[in-house]
C-alpha cells in the first residue's frame, strides 16, 4: 500500500531546482474514496513545468530551458520576476527589456510547439532574487502598493490576452497582503482585470500557511481572496515521512477536500517539490532542502525528466 501511495505522490512531486516545478490542476474527490484511485473528478486538466525569466536572463538561457521541455509533452508556467529593493518597498520594478524577453520566450516556445498555460509574476529583491521570502514582503504604503500592483497585473493580463495564455496568478506567497483586511483591494484588482479580459482565469499561488489561514477565516464567515478567484492555487511542498507516506497523503487529501468543500472550486497545484534522497539518515523527506553534509552530490542537469 505504501508503495502505491508513494507512486501517487511522486507523480505530482518534482524537486525545485534550476527553476523547474510542476503545475497541475485537480478537481478533488469529495466522496472519500481511497486516494490511490483515480476518478474523473481527479483527472489533471493542466499540467506543466515552470521556468523563470530574471533580469539577467538571456536568449540562450531561454533556449536551453525550452530545449529540456520540448520532448516531455508538457506545457509551461512562465514566472517573471518583479523587483524591489527591500521588503517594505511600495514600488515594484519590472525586469529590463520586459517586452523583448517575453516575446523572445513566446517565439521560441511557439517554434517548439510548447504551450504557455500561465503567467505568474514573482516579487523578489535585487539581492535575493526569487529566493526572497515573499511572506516577509510588507510594503509601507498599502494603497500605493495595490495601485502599482494592479497596473503590473493588468500588463500581464493584456499579455495573456494577446498570446492566448489562459491563466494568470495574481500573487505568489504574499501572505501579509492576502488576508481579509485587504479583500476590497483584491476585489478591485480582480474586477478590473475581469472587466477587460473576461475569458482570463485568475488564480493564486498560496503557501500552506496562507491556505490554512483562509480556511480558518472562511469558517468564521469572513471574506477571502479565494472567494474571488477562478481556481485556488497552492504551492505544494510537503515534508514526507518515509515510514508513513499513506498517513501524509491522507492528511493532504483531507486539506484539499476541506478547501473544495468550502469554496467548491478546483485546486491548482502551482508549484510542487520534495527531495526523495537528500538525507539517508533522516526519517523525513524535506521539500527542496538538501543538506550538503549528507546529500548526494548535486547534479540537476536532467531534473526536468524526473
Amino acid at each position: 500500500m505504501k508503495k502505491k501511495i508513494y507512486i501517487v505522490l511522486i507523480i505530482i512531486l518534482i524537486i525545485l531546482f534550476t527553476n523547474i516545478v510542476v503545475t497541475c490542476i485537480v478537481t478533488l474527490n469529495t466522496n472519500k474514496e481511497p486516494i490511490n484511485q483515480t476518478t474523473k473528478e481527479q483527472q489533471i486538466k493542466y499540467k506543466g513545468i515552470s521556468t523563470t525569466i530574471y533580469r539577467y536572463t538571456t536568449k540562450l538561457n531561454i533556449e536551453n530551458n525550452l530545449n529540456k521541455f520540448e520532448n516531455i509533452n508538457s506545457s509551461v508556467s512562465l514566472c517573471v520576476m518583479e523587483y524591489i529593493n527591500k521588503p517594505t518597498d511600495n514600488v515594484i520594478t519590472s525586469i529590463p527589456n520586459w517586452q523583448f524577453k517575453m516575446d523572445t520566450f513566446m517565439k521560441i516556445a511557439n517554434e517548439k510547439n510548447i504551450k504557455v498555460e500561465m503567467l505568474k509574476p514573482h516579487i523578489g529583491t535585487y539581492s535575493g532574487g526569487d529566493g526572497f521570502s515573499r511572506r516577509n514582503y510588507n510594503p509601507e504604503n498599502k494603497e500605493l502598493f495595490f495601485s502599482n500592483w494592479q497596473s503590473i497585473l493588468l500588463k500581464y493580463a493584456n499579455y495573456c490576452d494577446l498570446h492566448n495564455i489562459p491563466l494568470l496568478a495574481i500573487e505568489c506567497e504574499m501572505s501579509q497582503l492576502t488576508t481579509e483586511k485587504y479583500y476590497l483591494n483584491w476585489e478591485k484588482i480582480i474586477n478590473t482585470i475581469k472587466k477587460k479580459y473576461p475569458k482570463l482565469k485568475i488564480t493564486t499561488a498560496f503557501t500552506s500557511s496562507q491556505l490554512k489561514n483562509e480556511i480558518i477565516s472562511k469558517k468564521k464567515g469572513l471574506k477571502s481572496i479565494l472567494d474571488l478567484v477562478d481556481y485556488i492555487g497552492y504551492n505544494f511542498y510537503p515534508t514526507l515521512q518515509k515510514d508513513d507516506l499513506n498517513k501524509i497523503a491522507i492528511q493532504y487529501n483531507n486539506t484539499f477536500n476541506n478547501v473544495f468543500t468550502l469554496w467548491h472550486k478546483k485546486i491548482l497545484i502551482t508549484e510542487s517539490g520534495s527531495t526523495s534522497w537528500s538525507n539517508v539518515d533522516s526519517n523525513k523527506l524535506y521539500p527542496i532542502y538538501i543538506p550538503k553534509e549528507k546529500g548526494i552530490p548535486y547534479n540537476f542537469t536532467n531534473q526536468h525528466i524526473f
